[in-house]
């Protein structure tokens, strides 16, 4: 078999035998091997395989189940979709973040509600449910989700669930987000995520605005925070007033 350029009898004998392959071998042909094994016969091979994990993922893993549900949603969605809208109302969703994110939809606003139950469940995931709120949640949660943040800011965040609900809100109230994250930047009583939060909040969407907040912190007092600012205009290939 031409590994680089495989006839489409050898992608269906590779079809036929997916399902004898060990567990990492059919990764490799997932994450690996796809556009090049890609067929109609292992397409059809995978059905089997679309189930959801019987326990929740970590929020970075990329697993055989994983690549099982990317691939089937690129080639048959109407299979995988219901069982991922499925997952991303739990308040601990089983599924890997690669797979959470996947959808086409720009929003999902009938997932608000339970987004919104859920980002209020001390049992839940926050490390999957506050990006799934910026992923997918529509602006007409916002209020209940700034008042969420602004109570948890008091006690302190985990960097990762603070940065997705300042890029939520950045989404749908701009000028406001920009203020609460200068305000992330200056709160400095309980962790660390204050070092990093202009670069992981604005490395995509340094406007003019942003611009002017990143000013704010380049000759900062903490090294980590001036170096932070400093990234962020190299990064877009403009300079800081004053260098």
């Amino acid at each position: 078999m031409n590994v680089d350029n495989p006839r489409a009898e050898d992608r269906a004998w590779l079809a036929h035998d997916f399902p004898k392959l060990a567990p990492q071998n059919q990764y490799a042909v997932l994450a690996y091997l796809w556009p090049r094994a890609r067929c109609p016969e292992l397409v059809n091979a995978l059905l089997p395989l679309a189930k959801l994990p019987i326990k929740p993922e970590q929020f970075l893993d990329d697993t055989l189940c994983d690549y099982v549900f990317l691939r089937l949603l690129e080639s048959k969605p109407e299979v995988v979709r219901p069982l991922i809208l499925e997952d991303l109302r739990r308040p601990k969703p089983l599924l890997a973040w690669c797979v959470l994110q996947a959808l086409p939809d720009k929003e999902l606003p009938e997932l608000d509600d339970v987004l919104l139950t859920n980002l209020n469940n001390p049992n839940s995931d926050l490390w999957k449910i506050t990006p799934l709120i910026e992923r997918y949640a529509s602006k007409n949660i916002l209020p209940q989700v700034i008042a969420y943040y602004r109570n948890v800011r008091e006690r302190g965040w985990a960097c990762a669930p603070q940065t997705a609900i300042l890029r939520y809100w950045l989404k749908h109230d701009r000028p406001a987000a920009l203020q609460a994250i200068e305000k992330a930047v200056n709160f400095r009583a309980s962790t660390g995520c204050y070092h990093t939060v202009l670069g992981e909040t604005l490395h995509d969407s340094f406007d003019t605005d942003a611009e002017k907040l990143a000013q704010k912190f380049v000759n900062d007092p903490d090294p980590e925070v001036a170096a932070d600012a400093k990234n962020l205009f190299a990064k877009h290939g403009s300079t800081p007033q004053g260098n």
